[in-house]
């Protein structure tokens, strides 16, 4: 019977290598078109999965991608090229919802054209990720077109500067979006203005050689808390108030500013720098006195971590004013600020 049973298991992984399985009434084949002999499709043919090595246009023929993908991934971080002469992707994808590109450059080793290479499918993408490659920068209206997107990650694309209307865009998706390890020195929190509205998680950690500064050129505030908000291990020397301004305090946010020059040596965070967001840690327990944020300050060994439940000394919170009476003025702060948004 074992003997039987491993025969048949055999048997029908064979039938499901030579693509003769039918699953609801379709024929899955493996002789399907490929952009590449070393791609595949699977599961369903829904996902078309490429290794390292690509080249678009060149070995990598983007009209042989079937019309039903719903996810193109071509990983690295080996070298890939999208060249500058590539074509759009064909706008019969009707069914692309997700794009995941890793390790690409362009034939000269520089900054790909990604915003003009899925311009006909960007209107139905819900996730686009371009990790380990040349984006260099995000262009003025980079999002316009995007009305689907809700997940938009470019961990380490060598990006320095973002447009002040980069992220403008229709559609009222909420959108996370991830820059984690590029390369911004400098950043204007007014280019996040536009996604105000539908931004649920921000990440700006490990800029590489650091995040030194944010300018506000205007004031808003989010719509809705931050699920996440990581600004860690940066060169930043202080947050800007307008940073701070621009937080929703209504539910559970988990922020992160550790490994930051707030205070280099004092892990009390008795720096005046740090003295700003320690104000609005406070403001923030006492709206959610559960919630994750957390933060470090100092270096080496003199390193500690703090969070809501255990604040420095020096915090407005914890010195100073009995803390029945200071829990009370800082509720009643954080609730005024919630009926206002700063335009």
């Amino acid at each position: 019977m074992r003997r039987q049973n491993a025969s048949f298991i055999l048997g029908l992984a064979s039938l499901v290598i030579h693509g003769l399985v039918q699953c609801n009434g379709r024929i899955l084949r493996d002789d399907a078109p490929l952009p590449n002999p070393d791609c595949m499709y699977f599961p369903f043919d829904t996902t078309l999965l490429c290794p390292s090595g690509m080249t678009i246009p060149g070995n990598f023929d983007v009209s042989k991608i079937r019309k039903d993908v719903q996810q193109i991934t071509i990983n690295g971080p080996a070298r890939n090229v999208l060249r500058s002469d590539a074509l759009p992707l064909p706008a019969d994808l009707t069914n692309l919802t997700q794009i995941i590109f890793n390790g690409f450059t362009d034939e000269n080793n520089s900054r790909i054209l990604i915003k003009r290479f899925v311009d006909n499918v960007k209107g139905h993408l819900t996730s686009l990720g371009i990790a380990n490659s040349k984006v260099g920068f995000l262009e003025d209206g980079f999002l316009q077109g995007f009305s689907q997107l809700e997940e938009l990650n470019f961990a380490k694309s060598d990006i320095s500067s973002i447009s002040r209307t980069a992220l403008q865009r229709d559609g009222s998706t909420f959108l996370s979006v991830s820059l984690l390890e590029n390369q911004l020195e400098t950043i204007d929190w007014a280019v996040f203005q536009p996604l105000s509205q539908t931004l649920t998680a921000l990440q700006i950690d490990s800029q590489r050689p650091g995040l030194k500064s944010i300018s506000c050129s205007s004031s808003f505030r989010f719509a809705n808390a931050l699920s996440s908000l990581q600004l860690g291990s940066n060169q930043l020397e202080s947050l800007p108030q307008c940073v701070l301004d621009s937080l929703n305090y209504n539910t559970n946010s988990h922020i992160g500013v550790d490994n930051n020059a707030f205070c280099p040596t004092d892990g009390a965070c008795t720096c005046p720098a740090v003295q700003p967001f320690l104000g609005f840690a406070c403001a923030f327990s006492a709206v959610n006195p559960g919630s994750g944020l957390s933060f470090k300050c100092g270096t080496g060994p003199n390193q500690r971590s703090w969070n809501l439940q255990q604040m420095p000394p020096d915090a407005p919170c914890t010195s100073g004013v009995p803390s029945f009476l200071q829990t009370s003025w800082l509720i009643l702060i954080a609730v005024t600020l919630s009926f206002f948004t700063l335009e």
